[in-house]
C-alpha cells in the first residue's frame, strides 16, 4: 500500500476480479465527497438514496484508499496545517522529509513481499526516524495508523509518547483525521475514551494510547499490528523498550512500527539505538 509497484499489482488483481476502479484527481475526489457529505443529516441518516454513479464512486474510492495509502492521505487525510500554510485543517501535502520516508517505506514493502513470497515469512516495516524539528514525522505516523485502523479489520493500533500532554496531542491529531473523513470512509465508533482508547464498531479495530512514565512498562503483555512512538529520546528508562515492547512486536508483513524523536545528546538509549540502526549492526539489519 506504500510501494507504487505493489499498489499497481493489487489494483490489477481487483480489476481482474471484476471490480470497477476509477481513480480521480485529488480535487475531483474531494469535490464529489463534499457533495455526498451534504446528503448526511446530523443524525447520520441520508436524505436520499445514492444514485448508481454515486454508489460506484463510493465503491471505487473505498477500494483505492484501502489499496493505496497515498491515494487516501492526499485526499482525505486531514491534519492541522502549519501556521505558515495558513492554519486550519486540510488533507496533507507532503514535506520533503515525509516524501523521503514514504519512499524508504515503499522499498521496504517490496523487500517484505519478496521475502514472504520466497519463504512465507517476513518482518514488517520497522521505521526509526532520528529527526530534526518540524519534519512532519508525527503527522505522518498518525495518518499511517488511522489509515490502517479505519480500512482494515481487527487492526490493533498503539500510540505511545512522553506524558499526558503529549498523549493528548496525539489524540487530538487522531480525532482531526477521524472527524474529517467523508461519510463513506468514516467508521462507526464503538467506544472513545479521551487520551486512552478508541474502538471501532464494525471493523473491530482499536487504538490504545500509553505514556512512557507508566510503571507497568510500555506495551507490556500486548501485541499490536501498528505502533507509533514519539519523543523516545526523552523517555525515562527508554531502554526498557528492548525488554518490554520489542519482543512482543509480531513478526508479520502486516506490521508497521514507527519510532521517532529528536536527539538528546550523544548518550542514552536513543543515541545508541539509532546508531545501531544507521550502521546496520548485528541484530539491526532491517
Amino acid at each position: 500500500m506504500y510501494s507504487p509497484l505493489i499498489v499497481d499489482k493489487n489494483l490489477h488483481a481487483l480489476r481482474k476480479a471484476g471490480h470497477k476502479l476509477s481513480p480521480r484527481s485529488i480535487s475531483d475526489s474531494q469535490e464529489i465527497s463534499r457533495k455526498l457529505d451534504e446528503l448526511i443529516l446530523p443524525s447520520g441518516q441520508i436524505v436520499r438514496n445514492l444514485s448508481h454513479n454515486e454508489q460506484e464512486f463510493v465503491r471505487s474510492e473505498t477500494m483505492l484508499c484501502r489499496s493505496d495509502f497515498n491515494y487516501w492521505a492526499l485526499r482525505y487525510g486531514h491534519i492541522e496545517r502549519d501556521a505558515m500554510e495558513g492554519g486550519g485543517t486540510a488533507p496533507i501535502i507532503y514535506w520533503a522529509g515525509q516524501r523521503r520516508t514514504l519512499e524508504l517505506m515503499a522499498e521496504r514493502e517490496e523487500t517484505i513481499l519478496a521475502e514472504f513470497e520466497k519463504s512465507g515469512f517476513s518482518d514488517g516495516i520497522l521505521l526509526v526516524w532520528h529527526k530534526c524539528r518540524q519534519e512532519g514525522a508525527t503527522a505522518l505516523g498518525r495518518l499511517i495508523s488511522n489509515h490502517r485502523m479505519t480500512l482494515f479489520k481487527s487492526t490493533r493500533c498503539f500510540a505511545a509518547t512522553l506524558d499526558e500532554t503529549k498523549i493528548h496531542e496525539l489524540y487530538v491529531r487522531d480525532t482531526v483525521i477521524l472527524d474529517n473523513l467523508p461519510f463513506f470512509l468514516k467508521p462507526k465508533i464503538e467506544f472513545n475514551v479521551k487520551d486512552e482508547h478508541i474502538g471501532l464498531e464494525v471493523l473491530k479495530s482499536r487504538l490504545t494510547y500509553q505514556k512512557a512514565t507508566q510503571q507497568a512498562g510500555v506495551g507490556t503483555g500486548q501485541q499490536f499490528d501498528v505502533s507509533h512512538g514519539t519523543e523516545i529520546a526523552l523517555w525515562p528508562a527508554a531502554e526498557r523498550l528492548q525488554f518490554d515492547f520489542f519482543p512482543a512486536v509480531p513478526q508479520s508483513p502486516r506490521v508497521f512500527l514507527g519510532l521517532e524523536s529528536t536527539a538528546n545528546g550523544r548518550d542514552g538509549f536513543w543515541y545508541e539505538f539509532t546508531e545501531n540502526v544507521r550502521l546496520r549492526r548485528n541484530g539491526y539489519e532491517h
